[in-house]
């Protein structure tokens, strides 16, 4: 038998996030990214990587002026994060990451 993770039940609502990417150095317009409602910081940090290219390691992402870290793997909804709320994202140090 296959397992089955409950959280990545294709029946459960998704929420969409506004991503905010006028700190960033590649600066763009707002992207909206969609993720489960019971998703990681790390699984946003994966959705907006797929979105724009920027990798999880150089997203610096904050909400309500507080650090989003992945850590402790934490969930959104500790950090009060909902359906339409904005993320802040700066990618710090995207661009003196060396090019291979």
């Amino acid at each position: 038998m296959i397992g089955f993770d409950m959280k990545l039940s294709p029946t459960e609502p998704m929420i969409e996030l506004m991503i905010d990417r006028s700190r960033s150095r590649r600066q763009g317009p707002t992207v909206r990214v969609r993720v489960h409602p019971g998703a990681t910081v790390r699984e946003l940090q994966s959705s907006i990587a797929n979105k724009i290219g920027i990798e999880a390691n150089q997203q610096h992402l904050e909400f309500n002026d507080r650090v989003l870290t992945d850590q402790a793997n934490e969930r959104l909804s500790s950090f009060g994060i909902s359906d339409r709320s904005l993320i802040w994202l700066d990618d710090r140090g995207s661009i003196c990451q060396p090019f291979h």
